[in-house]
């Protein structure tokens, strides 16, 4: 069988054009996960939501192998599973990133982890901009404020890559983890994608997604996230459950 690959992001790390491109395209990697609605992924949707109550290791394999089986062409080398709501999520902080490391862990302990990190400061700028994009309404100073007493939020540890990176170092051995980066992405994506491929098993040389020169999720302007802040009051979304307007 070909060998699970687990990329667990992180968000605003190029994850979209990967998914798009990429893994979508490659013919010899079976891309097994929703990219396009992960939350509604029943595989993904498990994985990460169940409570620890409820989570059930055999059920998250069936669920998964059961998906598998529908793709059993023998020139697959890869099966992919792509998110980057693995590696947590900004708005609560990345607080479960490390329990869904352990459920990756115990469930397909033999998977292969791709992990893509960037400048902090970048990083956080492009988030937020993705955020105010879902419904955010504050502003990126306002995130830094983030009160964490009731509930999860917005917290610069997620971007202690060394911390995430750690723990899956000792889950997995240390050759089943790649760490990219995604200025390597931005300035020399034959070589990225060349280190991938050799990464994940698959061709490095004759193959080229159709997205290679196109950027996907462009920054916006300062004056553009200032009208969707305030559009934002008007709009309900999962950062804004209870607009002005309904």
């Amino acid at each position: 069988m070909a060998d699970l690959v687990f990329h667990i992001g992180y968000h605003k790390t190029g994850t979209t054009w990967l998914q798009t491109g990429y893994f979508a395209e490659h013919p010899e990697i079976c891309f097994v996960s929703d990219f396009k609605a992960p939350w509604n992924d029943s595989f993904l949707s498990y994985l990460i939501g169940t409570t620890v109550r409820k989570f059930d290791p055999s059920r998250c394999r069936e669920i998964l192998n059961a998906r598998i089986e529908r793709y059993n062409s023998t020139t697959y080398k890869a099966r992919v599973v792509s998110a980057e709501r693995l590696s947590g999520h900004p708005f609560s902080g990345g607080y479960d990133s490390f329990r869904i490391a352990e459920r990756i862990n115990k469930c397909f302990p033999h998977a292969r982890i791709v992990c893509v990190i960037r400048n902090q400061v970048d990083m956080i700028s492009s988030v937020y901009q993705q955020l105010v994009k879902e419904g955010y309404l504050g502003t990126c100073t306002a995130l830094f404020k983030s009160n964490q007493w009731k509930g999860v939020a917005f917290s610069k540890c997620m971007y202690e890559y060394d911390l995430l990176i750690k723990k899956y170092h000792s889950l997995f051995p240390k050759e089943n983890v790649l760490v990219l980066l995604h200025e390597q992405l931005q300035e020399d994506v034959k070589s990225f994608l060349s280190n991938l491929a050799l990464f994940i098993g698959v061709d490095e040389t004759s193959f080229i997604p159709s997205n290679l020169n196109k950027a996907v999720n462009v920054g916006r302007t300062a004056k553009g996230i200032a009208t969707q802040r305030f559009l934002n009051h008007f709009r309900k979304s999962e950062l804004n459950p209870f607009p002005l307007i309904e």
